[in-house]
This record gives C-alpha cells, structure tokens and sequence, in this order.
C-alpha cells in the first residue's frame, strides 16, 4: 500500500482546471503556475498533492515521498517519468532522449493504481 511521508511542497497556482488531478505529475507553466503534464519530453516539477480549479492555489511535492497514480505496470526500484497523462510509467535508462526521470518506485502497482515514489530533483534525462 503506498503511503505519503512529508516532503517539500511548493506552494503555486493552477494553470488550467486541475480538480481532478491530484497525484499526478504537473509542469512548470509560467510563473508561479503549473499545468499537468501532457507528454513523455516534459520536465516534471514535482507531484500534485491536492486540486483546484483555474487560477487557484495548490501544493506541488518537489521533493521527498509522494503518492502517485501509475501508468502502467511499475514495480519498486524502476526509475519513472512522465507520458501524456501525467501518470507515472517505468523509465528505462538509456533508452530515451525524450523522456526525463522524475523519481524512483518505492512501492509499485498496476495501471490506474497508486503508487508511490521518491521524487529525484531536476528531471534529468533518461
């Protein structure tokens, strides 16, 4: 079962309606705003912890645990990143150039599950 320990969260703005995106991989978009994530060659900021509608305040994990929807089968130890629906899918390093690693499994799931990760700082390159 994937838990949630404390971290370092950001405080930021939604760019777009974000209400149902909790636990899913969000985007720098602009200043002080942040978008979910929409294909493997984006650089993930960190994990949504909560939702809010257009222009509202939210708390995005930079760093630490993080609870987060998985999008595909991804077990604990694989690197992750980021596909087209801000789930989090296995990275396989050095078999990318467009996709960036945002953390490592440590408890991993199925599809649509809830997984959970340690958030690697700075996204980079697989």
């Amino acid at each position: 079962m994937a838990k949630q320990f404390s971290g370092i969260d950001v405080p930021m703005a939604a760019y777009d309606d974000l209400s149902s995106s909790q636990w899913l991989f969000v985007k720098m978009n602009g200043n002080d705003t942040v978008d979910a994530c929409s294909a493997a060659t984006d650089i993930v900021m960190g994990v949504l912890q909560d939702e809010a509608s257009t222009g509202r305040g939210v708390n995005v994990r930079v760093l630490g645990h993080s609870k987060v929807y998985l999008g595909g089968v991804v077990a604990a130890g694989d690197l992750v990143g980021t596909y087209t629906d801000a789930k989090a899918v296995k990275i396989t390093a050095g078999t990318s150039t467009t996709a960036y690693v945002a953390g490592r499994c440590v408890v991993g799931g199925n599809t649509g599950e809830v997984g959970e990760i340690v958030l690697i700082p700075g996204g980079r390159a697989a």
